[in-house]
Order: structure tokens, then sequence, then C-alpha cells
């Protein structure tokens, strides 16, 4: 974004992030705006890529995975692109991330109970381009 955000725009995208369901009206009230020049503003920074998607959070409880883990995978060099490409086109991994550190890659991994967890992860640890792998069960979510 070639301009920077202002206050009004970051209060915003306060609003939004706690629940992008909050209508226009309620930010422009509790901000002293208008409902309009909420509008207008959300659509400039949509266009200006400060916000970039609007996204659902889902009661774990009640969505089918209920059991998840954190995988750091270390791989072999050159291998990060190709196996970070395989990770995202499997059901069950949710999140892919490059990092830069002692693992190259970190996933987070959604399953329905503790069986299909560990069949997922043995199913990722059949790579022969992975070098190591570690895995941090969630126990339990304080913030997402």
């Amino acid at each position: 974004m070639s301009q920077k955000l202002d206050e009004i725009d970051r209060k915003i995208i306060e609003a939004l992030q706690k629940d992008a369901r909050t209508p226009f009206t309620e930010i422009g009230k509790e901000l002293g705006i208008s409902d309009a020049t909420v509008h207008f503003r959300v659509k400039k920074m949509i266009k200006a890529g400060a916000i970039k998607k609007y996204t659902v959070v889902v009661d774990k409880g009640v969505y089918e995975s209920q059991v998840f883990c954190y995988m750091l995978i270390k791989v072999k060099h050159g291998k990060i692109d190709e196996i970070s490409k395989q990770l995202v086109a499997m059901e069950r991994v949710n999140m892919v991330q490059e990092v830069h550190g002692s693992n190259d890659i970190v996933i987070k991994i959604g399953a329905t109970n503790l069986e299909e967890l560990r069949n997922t992860i043995a199913m990722i640890q059949e790579n022969s381009n992975i070098t190591t792998s570690e895995y941090l069960t969630i126990l339990k979510t304080w913030k997402e």
C-alpha cells in the first residue's frame, strides 16, 4: 500500500479483525464517522492491498477437525518449494509456511481424532525429502 494507514483506518481494521460481520454503521458510530465513510475507506484499503481478505473462524468443537498439531519440518537442500506444494495439496494440512531458522517449513494439521492425526503425520514422514520433523500438539488455544 503506497499510502500509510491513518488512525481511523487502523481502528476500522481492528473492528473488522474482532468481527468482520460488524456493520459499517456500528463501526462508524464508534469512530464518530458515517457508515459511508467506513465503506469508502474499507474499499480503498482492499484496493490498496491493506485488507487482503475476510475470513471465518469456526468453533473447533462444532467443525470437523478437533485435534490440531503444528509440525516443524526440515527438508533436503533445494526441496522447500516442492515439499511445500505437496503439503498444500493435503486435505488435513490447514497451513503451510516457509520459515527461517533451524527448520524450513511449519505446517498446521487438523484432524477429527488422534488416530487420523497420527496417520497424517505418518504419511508426511514417508517423504524421503524430509530429513527431520518435530510435533507440537495443541492442547488449548488462548487466542486465534
